[in-house]
């Protein structure tokens, strides 16, 4: 049976790129990366411990954070009949910013925010802020400590209400998860860097670090926006992890 040049030569293309991906897959080596120390002159006076840690909303930060939504600019208002077409209704803005200054309950949400252990500890000079949920009544149950990471514009908050489907034992699997959370550095309570450089490749290093301090080698991950990133970076350069 005769087949087209076209396809004989397409058939032959195919064949070159694959064998040539498979030579180079086995070739290419991973980048070793620093240990990078992201706050430069402090190296000498962190604490490296695990230490507990309380969200609080003291009564200044509160008062000041009411006084500014209080004395914000007037807003211009919106065109008429068009609703959220052109960016943030202020109408609307004006109700919300209303609502946060009148009704909102601060104290409650604190309880809230602090139902799960908070922590602190620092990896390379950062103080890295995260929640640590450990499942109970897990007897006979293999433990997998899960990291899950947050993106941009975005917090730990976001896990809240899937945590105890994650760290609730259930008689159908042999497993249940322990679930760490942290704030990406920058973010939330996690400190900063003071210098450039700490892309998503980097944060997957400070990130797997916090892993190792928490005691384990090997954990899943699972991330959202900037936190896919980051676990894409992690699963990439360390998978035996």
């Amino acid at each position: 049976m005769d087949y087209p040049l076209a396809t004989v030569i397409s058939i032959g293309c195919c064949s070159i790129v694959y064998v040539l991906i498979r030579y180079y897959s086995k070739k290419t080596k991973l980048p070793e990366l620093s240990q990078t120390w992201w706050t430069p002159g402090t190296e000498n006076s962190v604490n490296n411990d695990i230490r507990p840690y309380e969200v609080v909303f003291s009564e200044e930060l509160v008062s000041d954070l009411k006084y500014r939504l209080k004395h914000t600019r007037s807003l211009t208002p919106p065109l008429k009949n068009v609703a959220w077409n052109y960016g943030t209704n202020t109408d609307a803005l004006r109700k919300l910013l209303n609502y946060w200054v009148d009704n909102y309950n601060f104290q409650e949400r604190l309880k809230f925010i602090n139902q799960y252990p908070h922590f602190k500890t620092n990896i390379q000079g950062l103080d890295i802020h995260f929640i640590r949920i450990k499942p109970s009544n897990a007897e006979k149950k293999r433990i997998l400590p899960l990291l899950i990471l947050h993106g941009w514009p975005g917090s730990i908050m976001e896990f809240y209400k899937i945590i105890p489907l994650l760290t609730t034992p259930r008689p159908e699997h042999d497993f249940v998860f322990e679930v760490i959370a942290p704030s990406l550095p920058g973010f939330g309570f996690s400190t900063a860097a003071t210098i450039p450089g700490l892309s998503y490749i980097q944060m997957s290093v400070v990130l797997k670090n916090l892993m190792l301090r928490l005691g384990y080698n090997q954990f899943y991950v699972q991330g959202g926006d900037w936190g896919s990133g980051i676990v894409n970076a992690m699963s990439t350069l360390f998978p035996q992890q």
